[in-house]
């Protein structure tokens, strides 16, 4: 007979979510409610990732926790590792300058009546602008830091640059069915053929037909290397291969993976609790 206590770990063991051959857990969380919501990285041994209430931030040899407060973080963006923004729930706006995080904006109340209105979750650059957004919300930052809402007109705008990129022709027969920014200046689009395009400086490339899994739902999309990365189904993880889409990993036990991250060397990859790192 296996010992109670035995028998707790093994089941705990079963149900953990496993990795992948090729893959390491760089980061794991352990509270009920403390959940992992993004990864941003830079290097194999430099990057972030945000949850609810906190920030994490490695560097070589070592990763340091920073309180968020009660807010979640609900996205990171940035293009280098001394320049991140970190953005969230109450309007929150947090930026790393290479020494600490400071927090440039807030908003005015807790909470605010509407789906969405009170939430940030990316970074979109509009020409010399610097724009954070939401589903309903937009702010823009201005140069003294601070981070003001637009007139109606022009939020509306900002939005649907969000929401459906800029103006441009898509490609022959393509009845779009979604936009996705993967980068500062690239998208991926959806046809509702299930073809993919990578969309870069006003061209669009073929990617390939989705899988099956990508044309139900998405995750969430990222690029790399000059490929496409999307998290479609349970735990899948998928990747282009020029103009095809081919399986990459599947982490067992695993029902969402949140975030992508993709640098010149590796991938990572967040779950709801932990972080995957794979490098070549």
């Amino acid at each position: 007979m296996i010992p109670a206590m035995a028998f707790s770990l093994l089941l705990a063991a079963a149900q953990a979510p496993h990795e992948p051959p090729g893959w390491e857990r760089v980061y794991e969380t352990t509270g009920p409610k403390d959940w992992v919501t993004s990864v941003l990285a830079f290097r194999a041994d430099t990057w972030f990732a945000g949850g609810v209430g906190w920030l994490a931030r490695a560097t070589p040899g070592s990763v340091g926790r920073t309180s968020a407060g009660s807010r979640a973080v609900l996205g990171l963006a940035g293009q280098k590792p001394d320049d991140v923004f970190a953005l969230g729930d109450d309007e929150l706006v947090m930026r790393f300058d290479g020494t600490r995080w400071i927090e440039e904006h807030v908003g005015p109340k807790s909470r605010r009546p509407g789906r969405g209105a009170d939430i940030l979750h990316s970074i979109l650059v509009d020409g010399s602008r610097t724009i954070a957004f939401g589903p309903t919300l937009a702010l823009v930052r201005a140069d003294d830091h601070t981070w003001q809402a637009p007139p109606s007109a022009e939020r509306k705008r900002l939005l649907d640059l969000a929401d459906s990129g800029p103006s441009h022709k898509p490609p022959a027969k393509c009845d779009e069915a979604g936009w996705f920014w993967v980068a500062r200046d690239e998208a991926m689009i959806a046809c509702q053929d299930g073809r993919s395009f990578i969309f870069e400086s006003g061209t669009f490339t073929a990617k390939g037909a989705l899988p099956p899994d990508c044309r139900r739902a998405f995750q969430r999309v990222a690029a790399g290397r000059g490929e496409l990365f999307a998290s479609c189904g349970p735990g899948k993880l998928w990747k282009t291969d020029g103009s095809r889409w081919t399986p990459f990993a599947t982490f067992p036990g695993t029902k969402e993976l949140v975030s992508i991250s993709v640098t010149d060397s590796c991938v990572f990859v967040a779950s709801k609790r932990t972080v995957w790192r794979s490098c070549n």
